[in-house]
């Protein structure tokens, strides 16, 4: 027979081991959630990298937009300067016998003459360059074509301070009616600067042009250069160059 004591024992042992295993669900349960601070890390580390990623996203979008402002603006200044190359490399130019030298300041301009100087449009503060091309270019959807007075001019753009725009005057019959003013369409946009570069018989090269005058010996020139300075797109940089030369299939030596 057990003793009393024996038996006590082993009742206190069994009420323990039914207690541990009432306590064994709850215990388990709080072992298998979160504490509060590992919350907090966890909505820590999440914000972090949700950062991370917003910022690569933002970066991304940002180096997109920029990629295809950048690739709108070549665009542009690259259908500038075919368009130009176009107008000059149809150049119409009178030769000798047509072609008789002014004999005085009374005498009436050749047509047909080219040059920068004494041009009332555009800005002052910018080049304009005036010939005559077969290159008309027909806005108006009636099919004229012919000889056309062209004009390049810059002129501060609408509502802005500091920017200006390229403009390309395209007349045909400019000889026989005055033309209405009117705004002439835009060929680029952002203009800094303008710069012509005329290349003599001789290679000599030269920032102005009147085929009028005894300075170039009455003639045209044989090539002309176009160097275009384009506002950057962010602030403090410097200014995009793009240039082209075009030489004239038609011209006139100097004439004696």
């Amino acid at each position: 027979m057990q003793s009393k004591g024996n038996v006590k024992k082993a009742v206190i042992a069994g009420g323990f081991k039914k207690m541990e295993r009432e306590l064994l669900p709850i215990r388990a349960k709080f072992q298998s959630a979160f504490t509060l601070l590992e919350v907090l890390m966890a909505i820590f580390v999440f914000a972090v990298v949700m950062s991370l990623v917003f910022g690569s996203w933002k970066a991304t979008l940002d180096n997109t937009a920029q990629t295809q402002k950048s690739l709108g603006l070549y665009f542009e200044v690259k259908t500038s300067l075919a368009r130009m190359s176009q107008d000059i490399s149809s150049l119409h130019a009178a030769r000798p016998p047509d072609y008789k030298p002014p004999t005085s300041a009374l005498s009436e301009p050749d047509p047909y003459r080219i040059q920068t100087s004494g041009i009332m449009l555009g800005d002052p503060g910018f080049p304009t360059l005036r010939f005559v091309s077969r290159a008309h270019a027909d806005l108006t959807g009636t099919g004229l074509t012919g000889l056309s007075e062209i004009v390049y001019y810059v002129t501060r753009e609408r509502g802005a301070d500091e920017s200006f725009v390229l403009r390309r005057k395209d007349s045909l019959a400019w000889d026989l009616f005055e033309s209405a003013p009117v705004l002439d369409p835009v060929l680029c946009q952002g203009i800094e600067k303008i710069s012509f570069v005329f290349i003599d018989n001789e290679g000599r090269t030269h920032d102005a042009w009147d085929s009028e005058s005894p300075m170039f010996g009455y003639a045209t020139p044989r090539a002309v250069g176009i160097i275009l300075e384009i506002a950057p797109d962010s602030q403090g940089a410097r200014p995009l160059v793009f240039e082209t030369r075009v030489d004239l299939p038609i011209f006139r030596d100097p004439v004696s």
